[in-house]
């Protein structure tokens, strides 16, 4: 496997709302159960602006060709501020497959310094394969060694 790419940002980007794909709702649903699927999708979240989650397949025979990314946004943000590197990565070569990204906490309604970053948020968008990560925090570097020894030790 690769090593995880690591990039670390300090830009705010607008975008539209968007969620995961029908295809990857519906195997999120059927694999993981209802609750996975609504804790990953994070609809629940009516007082942010924007896109709250992203990914999947538009159509269920789309095939994956390249490592899929999955966008870790910080404490005090959600997936909006990655939509414009989204649609970067659409522009050369990538599909809406392979690129993942999810709202974790509250989406920026509490204090940066008062969520707790929880292992669960990573282990739900890192346990099922391999993957590229994008991380956009000031505590970038704490998930990318958790990521990094999750992922790629031999232990």
């Amino acid at each position: 496997m690769r090593p995880a790419l690591l990039t670390i940002t300090t830009v705010l980007l607008g975008g539209v709302l968007a969620h995961f794909s029908e295809d990857f709702s519906k195997f999120l649903e059927e694999k993981y159960g209802e609750d996975v699927r609504n804790a990953l999708e994070r609809s629940d979240l009516k007082n942010t602006s924007g896109t709250t989650s992203f990914g999947g397949k538009l159509f269920a025979t789309d095939v994956i060709t390249k490592t899929p990314v999955v966008f870790v946004h910080g404490v005090a943000t959600t997936a909006n501020v990655f939509v414009k590197h989204r649609e970067y990565f659409i522009q050369h070569g990538y599909s809406p497959a392979e690129l993942y990204a999810t709202t974790y906490g509250d989406g920026g309604l509490t204090e940066a310094f008062d969520v707790p970053i929880l292992c669960r948020y990573i282990q739900q968008a890192a346990g099922c394969f391999a993957f590229e990560a994008l991380l956009l925090t000031a505590l970038g570097f704490c998930v990318f060694g958790f990521l990094h020894k999750s992922l790629y030790s031999s232990a």
